[in-house]
């Protein structure tokens, strides 16, 4: 235990505040905050190995909130070089370590490092998805933003049908268009998806047995 560095990293979608907790020394929490980018993670590698007295890399744990999109390019860099990770649900966080004075950035990242020592046992590495899944996500989350402009659309067709022709046929029409391309990008996108999980065989077969289920699609 005396050799592993818990490193906790409160995410936000332009920094990432850092404390690293050494068990060789508890009363002595350094803390530095970083850009939530490229530049950010290379001078927060360094940052890490300056403060880690020599601890080896395999015996880092850098612990921090699942934060979904803010997180993704750090989970990405973490895992080419190779550094453990692992990500936890904030309320499991907040519950497990009761009452913490102070809220804020800085506080919360001390709080996470605080929360990864204590609970070591129980932490579980981060199981990095492949680059399949990970087209999948982005896919999904362009389909879903094509069709809400869709839906917003339609809606504001309906709207018109309250003014008199003459006034509104050229929003109409301009309206119809846009209609016509974003049905025709989600169908594209419907094919890339398709194409997608046909590269990744495990992928497929989840995806099939998912949609056997009655009231569940692509």
């Amino acid at each position: 235990m005396k050799d592993v560095l818990f490193i906790g990293i409160d995410i936000s979608k332009a920094t990432l505040d850092v404390s690293i907790l050494s068990v060789a020394d508890i009363n002595v929490i350094p803390y530095h905050q970083f850009p939530n980018n490229a530049k950010g993670f290379a001078q927060l590698l360094r940052w890490i190995i300056k403060q880690s007295q020599s601890v080896m890399q395999e015996h880092w744990r850098v612990c921090m909130e699942n934060t979904g999109i803010y997180s993704l390019a750090l989970n990405c860099f973490l895992h080419e070089n190779g550094i453990w990770q692992c990500l936890e649900n904030a309320l499991q966080i907040k519950r497990s370590m009761g009452v913490v004075r102070g809220k804020n950035n800085k506080a919360d990242s001390k709080t996470i490092a605080l929360y990864a020592c204590r609970f070591l046992d129980k932490l579980k590495s981060y199981l990095f998805p492949g680059k399949a899944l990970l087209r999948l996500k982005a896919l999904f989350g362009q389909r879903e933003r094509l069709v809400d402009m869709h839906r917003q659309l339609q809606l504001g067709l309906q709207s018109l049908k309250g003014y008199e022709q003459e006034l509104t046929i050229d929003i109409t029409k301009q309206n119809q268009d846009l209609l016509k391309k974003l049905a025709a990008q989600i169908k594209a996108i419907d094919t890339a998806l398709k194409d997608c999980l046909k590269e990744d065989a495990a992928l497929q077969q989840k995806a099939q047995c998912m949609q056997s289920v009655p009231g569940i699609g692509l």
